[in-house]
């Protein structure tokens, strides 16, 4: 009788150590305390992503990314909190979005879609107050990238330079965004973006990317209307897209005072 109370008594203290581990209030029979380790494990998994992305993210308050996910497996990538590049120090902020996701997933399937492990952790990212975006994802590898916000952006070098990206959710840009020429460069893969918004003011370059026809058709109709004041600026497209175009859909570039280069 003894042996049995003891037993039980032990089978007690088990089934505590499992509810304070758990936070819960489960009732255990002996059949289910494997069922209950198994919550242990649950929840200290649970607790170490919680501190781990709380100081990654400083607890949802970090705005300065710069190199933070840089050659990051896409495996440990579960970000907890939205993902808000700049915003903080004008001086101290011109890094904010320096190489964050340069060579992210390296190594990794280029089937990975980050914009639908953004979606499934719930969070978003936040490029609209970025100044700073040289080499944002250079060589990143990964099929789908989220809405890249480029309005605020005065540095773009290398920005999406040599990716696997094959679709583009949104791009924004505004009149003083700075395009520059290598920001697209060597996008071999690149057949669509979704969305442009915004105003696309300087030259920009999309010559090494086989984007479909309604991709072009969305940042030609986001091209500066410079016909009454005479501008000079270029739209460079992969050669092989320039039979693609209908006269009409090239002339609304061109009546906008740009010029259509097939590179």
């Amino acid at each position: 009788m003894a042996k049995k109370v003891y037993e039980e008594s032990k089978i007690q203290a088990i089934a505590d150590a499992i509810r304070e581990k758990t936070g819960g209030d489960t009732t255990y029979t002996t059949a289910e305390m494997p069922d209950g380790v198994g919550e242990v494990y649950e929840a200290g998994r649970d607790a170490e992503w919680n501190l781990m992305w709380d100081a990654i993210q400083r607890n949802g308050k970090k705005s300065d990314y710069g190199f933070v996910f840089m050659n990051y497996k896409s495996e440990w990538f579960y970000p907890k909190y939205d993902i808000v590049l700049g915003g903080g120090d004008s001086v101290a902020g011109e890094l904010f979005g320096m190489s964050a996701f340069r060579g992210f997933n390296s190594g990794g399937s280029a089937d990975f879609d980050l914009s639908a492990r953004f979606e499934e952790c719930g969070v978003t990212l936040d490029t609209s107050k970025c100044k700073i975006l040289q080499y944002f994802m250079h060589t990143i590898n990964v099929k789908r990238v989220p809405t890249i916000d480029f309005s605020s952006c005065v540095n773009s070098y290398m920005a999406m330079y040599y990716t696997k990206i094959q679709i583009i959710d949104k791009l924004i840009f505004s009149e003083t965004t700075v395009t520059n020429a290598n920001m697209f460069q060597y996008n071999n893969n690149l057949t669509t973006i979704s969305a442009v918004e915004g105003v696309i003011a300087k030259n920009i370059n999309f010559q090494h990317s086989p984007l479909d026809v309604p991709s072009i058709n969305r940042i030609i109709a986001c091209l500066k209307d410079y016909s009454s004041t005479g501008g000079t600026y270029t739209l460079t497209l992969k050669a092989d897209r320039q039979n693609m175009l209908s006269a009409a859909e090239k002339a609304v570039a061109t009546n906008k005072g740009w010029t259509l280069v097939w590179s």
